[in-house]
């Protein structure tokens, strides 16, 4: 038997036998655990910045898919004033109690957290970074865009 044939009778007898494939593959990998563990590090030392430009790409596009779905669900606009610049939009606690929620979930972006938790609307809002300092900084967790500007002017 040559060896396309060899390799052509084993694609065929892995997609026959998939349950089979998948054991075997389990048994290898505890099997081996430690000599893939040995080479891992190898390869991650030998081309380092491969390695981190690859772990960035693919946070940034976790970071990029956990913004989009927040602001997907929770409006994509700034609840005060309307804003829709998506790189200065933030998540708002209504109620408030961020900096202890983000103390609990340190190391994970808040988009990541909120995402995860299913982006409940009574919890989150969105809000531009302007009107989310403003409202940090207000005694009733006011937005100025909400005051009467009346006797302002």
């Amino acid at each position: 038997m040559t060896r396309a044939e060899r390799a052509e009778y084993q694609r065929k007898w892995r997609a026959t036998h998939p349950e089979k494939v998948k054991g075997y593959e389990s048994k290898d990998r505890v099997k081996h655990a430690e000599r893939r563990r040995i080479y891992s590090r190898k390869y991650r030392a030998e081309h380092l910045e491969q390695c981190k430009a690859s772990m960035k790409s693919y946070q940034a596009m976790t970071r990029f898919r956990d913004r989009e779905k927040v602001l997907d669900i929770l409006g994509g606009a700034c609840e005060c004033c309307g804003f829709c610049d998506i790189d200065f939009l933030t998540i708002d606690h209504i109620n408030g109690g961020g900096t202890e929620h983000r103390k609990q979930n340190s190391g994970r972006t808040m988009w990541e957290v909120v995402a995860k938790e299913g982006c409940p609307t009574n919890l989150y809002r969105i809000l531009c970074t302007a009107c989310n300092i403003a409202a940090a900084h207000t005694s009733d967790n006011e937005c100025p865009c909400d005051r009467d500007r009346s006797k302002y002017i």
